[in-house]
């Protein structure tokens, strides 16, 4: 209902997050609860709910990650399910804050007068000033990135967050079965393409590692800054 207030609320089902990414991005490298647990064993807040009236309406779930685990992920070496407590942010050590959304999804399709994308941003901002908060030194987030997986979130990062591919180009790409199963094949050569298209396989999206630095014009840093 309108004028009811927007609140965010740390996410604890991990499971939960997981089927959700499953369902859309069916990698044979998958990441796993152990993996999530990693990712949040300093920060958990940095995985939410958004909240309106009481219900859910979105969850957003960023890694908060160090220079390296930043540099890792944007060169291809570093994969979301290989992030580990080395890579992740750690408040006693480190200034620079650099974040890799992993899920970001609207749960309420009925209420579209909510900006997913924009309470996103809000969130993550107040995740940085509870940081900021509890540090003696002064917390900058200087990336954001996300593995875009399908039409709607290269979209979102492309076109409203300004993001852009840089250093590591994926090959890996979403595509339906001629049985109308959701598979990830790796395609590097329009060759590759056509043949899978003769075979009857539908080509949903290419997956893009999308990201914008605090450097660069982007909305992000209206929010995140």
């Amino acid at each position: 209902m309108e004028g009811e207030s927007i609140v965010f609320t740390t996410y604890v089902d991990y499971l939960s997050l997981i089927g959700l990414d499953n369902s859309v991005y069916p990698t044979p490298s998958p990441v796993t609860f152990d993996s999530i647990t990693k990712w949040y064993h300093k920060n958990p807040e940095f995985c939410f709910v958004i909240q309106k009236g009481g219900k859910d309406v979105g969850i957003v779930n960023a890694i908060p990650l160090n220079f390296n685990g930043w540099k890792g992920m944007q060169d291809g070496s570093v994969k979301e399910c290989d992030v580990d407590f080395v890579h992740i942010f750690d408040l006693n050590r480190d200034t620079d804050l650099y974040l890799h959304l992993y899920h970001i999804e609207r749960l309420d399709n009925e209420d579209k007068d909510i900006k997913i994308w924009e309470q996103s941003l809000i969130g993550l901002s107040q995740c940085i000033q509870h940081l900021n908060k509890a540090s003696p030194h002064k917390i900058v987030c200087k990336g954001l990135s996300g593995y875009c997986t399908s039409s709607a979130g290269v979209g979102l990062f492309s076109k409203k967050f300004g993001c852009k591919e840089r250093g590591f180009i994926s090959t890996e790409t979403i595509v339906k079965t001629p049985f109308g199963q959701i598979s990830v094949h790796n395609i590097s050569t329009p060759r590759e393409f056509e043949d899978l298209k003769m075979k009857g396989f539908e080509i949903i999206q290419r997956c893009q590692l999308l990201s914008t630095l605090n450097t660069d014009e982007s909305i992000v840093w209206k929010y995140l800054h």
